[in-house]
């Protein structure tokens, strides 16, 4: 596997080698320190994960992610200093798998990593018999099909619809939802997810038109309606 870290600390960059290692150490670790090369080392290569600081040298983060996330589907993970409410959201918003604030905690990262990773791995021979109404999944997580129209989502986004999915009209609670793409010991918040239902409302939102396909039950969670 690949990952291409984009960050122009250097001792930052030493301490994610040193850290992804720990959990697997044939990773191979690609280092960019400007967003400009990065791009060209993003196009060119094969990547399982992306690790993107938002505050480089030469070209905004946010610039970097809205070129690095149109012809790709690798997961991305923001690494800032950058808290601010407005940020994460619009940085989700475009597409991001994880968004992660310095100073981090080197075991939560390692966990986050851990498990974009793993539900990184299955994409590549997937398959599910799961259907609910005229909903199904192609070859991959992210390919979601609606009779026969498609649309391309993230692999977290994909991970959602699917346990929808999987649930048969009945809600999937906040919690379920957390445990199943960010394992039971990490944080979240409902408006983490909000975020990543309101992608998948958007682009799934050409099947048709007047119809609402998930619905939220305030303060518990989400359900997905067949048609």
């Amino acid at each position: 596997m690949k990952i291409l870290i984009i960050e122009d600390d250097a001792k930052i960059v030493d301490t994610l080698d040193l850290l992804i290692r720990t959990f697997d150490k044939d990773i191979i670790l690609i280092n960019s320190s400007s967003g400009k090369e990065g791009l060209k080392i993003a196009a060119r290569e094969q990547l399982n994960l992306i690790i993107l600081d938002l505050g480089l040298p030469d070209m905004s983060g946010m610039d970097v992610l809205r070129t690095i996330r149109k012809p790709m589907v690798a997961p991305i993970v923001v690494l800032t200093i950058q808290d601010s409410e407005q940020t994460i959201l619009q940085a989700f918003e475009l597409g991001v798998e994880d968004y992660i604030i310095k100073p981090f905690r080197a075991l939560e990262l390692v966990a986050r990593i851990r498990a974009i990773l793993s539900r990184t791995r299955p994409t590549q021979q997937f398959h599910s018999s799961t259907t609910f109404g005229k909903w199904k999944f192609g070859s991959s997580i992210c390919d979601l099909r609606f009779g026969n129209d498609k649309f391309l989502l993230t692999i977290t986004e994909g991970q959602m619809f699917h346990k929808m999915m999987d649930s048969q009209g009945e809600i999937v609670s906040y919690n379920e939802f957390a445990r199943a793409l960010w394992g039971s010991k990490l944080s979240y918040t409902p408006n983490t997810l909000k975020v990543y239902i309101n992608r998948i409302r958007k682009k799934i939102k050409p099947a048709d038109t007047n119809r609402q396909f998930i619905i939220n039950v305030p303060g518990i969670g989400y359900y997905l309606i067949p048609h």
